[in-house]
């Protein structure tokens, strides 16, 4: 199973850091990091990033090269609101000690894996600083969608409708329905948007629908649309 194959990949890593390596997030979309026992900033982490580099060339690059961390800087940096996306610290919540979750349509086979130090707790009430980040995110992203979406940008198209869906769905749910709902797992996150907003669900559907015909020209005018009326509305909410 893709669990069963993302554990084995962290048991590589665990053989080559050692015990130094105490959690990691494997993100095949945007961007990975592994957390390393404070200890290991006491010679710049010399060696983990030794091992690090015998490893990758021995098994080529991940999907997404990760950042290297110590836990106190991962508290912080995991907080941060990566690409407009304040609930990331929340994403790949599992049973156990690990989770896997799937990015969704319009990107089959693209996963996350986080274990250890930087599995995410459950998701708690979004408190003021998850809120000032969510208003903090909006603005960036209203200046700078229709340039990730747009032909000029090197974004692949799945990569850019994933980006744009994702955070305005989760962007909207949290500031005008305080839901703290993870921009990553797509699936799931049209579905809560759904049941919050369901006067919004057939429209949604429909560019769906759209987003995944095969034939014809993308329905880019239709995302454009969609996304800046959902923008529009959560930029009113969180005012």
């Amino acid at each position: 199973t893709e669990l069963a194959r993302r554990r084995a990949v962290r048991a590589e890593l665990e053989r080559a850091l050692g015990p130094t390596l105490e959690g990691g997030c494997c993100d095949d979309l945007y961007r990975s990091a592994l957390v390393l026992a404070d200890a290991a900033a006491a010679d710049g982490a010399a060696e983990p990033f030794a091992a690090l580099s015998r490893l990758t060339e021995r098994r080529g690059e991940p999907a997404t090269l990760p950042i290297v961390l110590t836990r106190t800087a991962w508290r912080v940096w995991s907080r941060l609101p990566y690409l407009e996306s304040p609930l990331r610290f929340l994403e790949a919540a599992g049973d156990g000690d690990d989770g896997l979750v799937a990015a969704g349509s319009p990107l089959p086979g693209v996963w996350q894996y986080r274990w250890g130090a930087a599995a995410p707790a459950s998701a708690p009430a979004p408190d003021a600083l998850v809120l000032a980040l969510g208003r903090e995110s909006l603005a960036t992203l209203r200046l700078t969608w229709r340039w990730q979406v747009s032909g000029a940008s090197p974004l692949s198209p799945a990569y850019a409708l994933h980006y744009a869906l994702s955070r305005t769905l989760s962007l909207r749910l949290l500031l005008e329905r305080g839901v703290a709902a993870p921009a990553f797992a797509l699936d799931p996150l049209r579905a809560r948007f759904a049941a919050e907003f369901p006067d919004e669900a057939d429209a949604l559907a429909r560019l769906q629908a759209r987003l995944e015909e095969s034939d014809g020209p993308a329905p880019w005018t239709e995302l454009y649309d969609w996304t800046d009326a959902q923008l529009r509305r959560a930029a009113e909410a969180g005012r």
